[in-house]
C-alpha cells in the first residue's frame, strides 16, 4: 500500500492510498508498482493513478478468467489485448468506466514499450487508440428541484453537523467538486475591493487556483463558524477547514471523501427525503455541482459566464447544462395544454415533423416577447394591434396552467376594482373591466379543470 503522504507533490484530495493487494499475479503487481512510481515522478496526479491502477485490478481480473496462463511481460500479446477488449466490452458496467479500464492497459503497455523496461513485451502488444471504446458526452445530472427543496429546507439541514452541514451548503451555493471542498485551507475567504467576500480554493482537476465570488451569505457564515470550531480544537493551527475527526492529532489530515459520502447518505434517510415517486431518494454530492451549473443556466446566465464560474477546462462540458436546460424546457413546453382567451386548448405534438421548429419558434418568441401570464405566438415579423393588452387578444394570446397564480390575482383584483366602481356610481370602469372579468373566470377555470 502507498499513502499519499509520502507523495508529498501528488495533489491527493480524495483518494488516501494505493492499494496493491488487488492485483494478481505478482509479477503484474510488480510491473504496475513500477509504472505507477515512473508516473507519479512525472507528474501525474494521485487521483488519475488510482484510475490507472483500478485499471490493472479489472485486467488482472480478466487474466484469471481465461485459460491461458501469463506469467511474465512476454504473455502479454496482441492476441490476449484483444480478447481483453471483448470482456470489457460485456462488464455490466458504465461507458465511461469500460474507457477507462482499456485506456488504463493501453497506457500501461505503451510506457513498457518506450521506456524499454521488459524487451520481452511483444512489439505488437498494443491496443489503438481508435479501438479504445470511448465515453459518450452524457449531460448533467442534477437533482430533481423536489428533491433540493427538501435538502435545502432549513430544518433539516440543521440535522447535520457543522462541517457536514458547511460541506453542503458550499457543493450547492457554489458547484465545487467535493475533493476541492475537502481540501479546502483553513481561511479560503477573500475580500474584493468593493468588501464582497471571494472563496480561493483549489481546481485539483485542472491544478490551478480559482477565485470565486460569494453571492449567498450563508456560505460566508458556515465557513465562518468552521473556522471557530477548527481553532478551538487545534489551538496551535490546522491547514485544512475541515480537518478528519478522528485518527487526526495533529490537523494533518483532512476529512476522507467515503466518510462525508457515508454522513451524506446517513442524513438523507434520516431526514425521509423522497423523490418524486416517494422512494428514497439517492443523492451524490456531485450531483450538486450539477445542480449548481443547471440552475445557473436556467437563470439566464450566459454559457461563458457558467464556464468561468464552475471553471470548465473547455466549453463542450459548459454546454452539456444548456443542452439539458433546453431539453427540460421543449418537454414543459410539449406537456402543458395550452389555452388561448376563451378557453380553447391549442395542441401540440412534439412528435411530429415540425415538433421542432415549433419550439425554436418558442424560444424565438420567449425570447424577445415576455408576458406577465401566457406566452404570445405571434410571429415576430408582424406588429401586434392589441398593443399588449395581450389577454384580449384572440389571436396570438396562449397560456396555460404555470400562470394559473397571475390569473387568479389578476380576477381577484378586478373583482374588487369592478365593486368600488360600481359603488362610487362609475359606469364606464364597470363596463370596461366586466369583459376581462369574464375572460378571467373562464382561463382560471379552464386551468383549474387541467391541473
Amino acid at each position: 500500500m502507498w499513502r499519499s503522504s509520502d507523495f508529498p507533490n501528488s495533489g491527493a484530495n480524495r483518494v488516501l492510498n494505493l492499494r496493491f493487494e488487488v492485483i494478481d499475479p505478482p509479477w503484474l503487481r510488480s510491473a504496475v508498482k513500477r509504472w505507477l512510481k515512473h508516473r507519479l515522478a512525472t507528474g501525474t496526479k494521485w487521483n488519475t493513478a488510482h484510475a490507472n491502477l483500478e485499471a490493472m485490478r479489472r485486467f488482472s481480473e480478466f487474466l484469471a478468467t481465461i485459460s491461458q496462463v501469463a506469467r511474465l511481460m512476454g504473455d502479454l500479446d496482441r492476441n490476449l489485448l484483444v480478447d481483453y477488449l471483448s470482456w470489457c466490452a460485456a462488464l455490466p458496467v458504465a461507458a465511461e468506466t469500460r474507457a477507462k479500464a482499456v485506456g488504463g492497459v493501453r497506457l500501461f503497455c505503451d510506457d513498457y514499450r518506450l521506456n524499454g523496461w521488459s524487451p520481452r513485451l511483444p512489439a505488437t502488444a498494443s491496443i489503438a487508440r481508435g479501438e479504445a471504446p470511448t465515453a459518450p458526452d452524457g449531460l448533467p445530472r442534477p437533482v430533481d428541484e423536489r428533491v433540493m427543496r427538501q435538502i435545502e429546507n432549513e430544518a433539516n439541514l440543521a440535522r447535520l453537523p457543522l462541517s457536514v452541514m458547511a460541506i453542503v451548503v458550499i457543493g450547492i451555493r457554489c458547484g465545487l467538486r467535493i475533493g476541492d471542498v475537502l481540501s479546502l485551507p483553513l481561511d479560503p475567504l477573500r475580500q474584493d475591493s468593493t468588501g464582497q467576500h471571494t472563496l480561493v480554493y483549489r481546481n485539483h482537476k485542472l491544478d490551478r487556483e480559482v477565485a470565486l465570488p460569494v453571492v449567498h451569505e450563508d456560505v460566508v457564515e458556515l465557513i465562518e463558524r468552521q473556522q471557530g470550531e477548527v481553532r478551538s480544537r487545534f489551538p496551535d493551527g490546522c491547514r485544512w477547514l475541515f480537518p478528519r475527526l478522528t485518527g487526526n492529532p495533529d490537523g494533518q489530515r483532512h476529512v476522507p471523501y467515503p466518510t462525508l459520502r457515508g454522513q451524506l447518505q446517513e442524513w438523507l434517510e434520516s431526514c425521509g427525503i423522497v423523490d418524486s415517486t416517494g422512494a428514497p431518494a439517492h443523492v451524490t454530492f456531485h450531483q450538486f455541482r450539477h445542480t449548481f451549473g443547471t440552475r445557473l443556466i436556467e437563470s439566464g446566465a450566459s454559457e461563458h459566464l457558467v464556464q468561468r464560474l464552475m471553471d470548465h477546462r473547455n466549453a463542450r462540458s459548459t454546454r452539456g447544462y444548456a443542452e439539458l436546460s433546453d431539453q427540460t424546457k421543449r418537454k414543459e413546453f410539449f406537456k402543458y395544454t395550452r389555452f388561448n382567451n376563451r378557453g380553447d386548448s391549442v395542441l401540440l405534438n412534439p412528435e411530429t415533423p415540425t415538433g421542432d421548429a415549433e419550439w425554436m419558434k418558442e424560444q424565438l418568441n420567449r425570447a424577445q416577447v415576455t408576458l406577465p401570464n401566457g406566452y404570445c405566438t405571434l410571429p415576430l415579423t408582424q406588429p401586434c394591434e392589441m398593443r399588449n393588452a395581450c389577454i384580449d387578444c384572440d389571436s396570438y394570446f396562449v397560456t396555460t396552467v404555470e400562470f394559473l397564480p397571475t390569473h387568479r390575482k389578476q380576477r381577484d383584483e378586478t373583482v374588487v376594482l369592478i365593486k368600488k366602481a360600481e359603488a362610487e356610481g362609475n359606469r364606464r370602469l364597470v363596463e370596461k373591466n366586466t369583459p376581462l372579468l369574464k375572460r378571467l373566470d373562464t382561463i382560471v377555470e379552464t386551468l383549474e379543470s387541467d391541473v
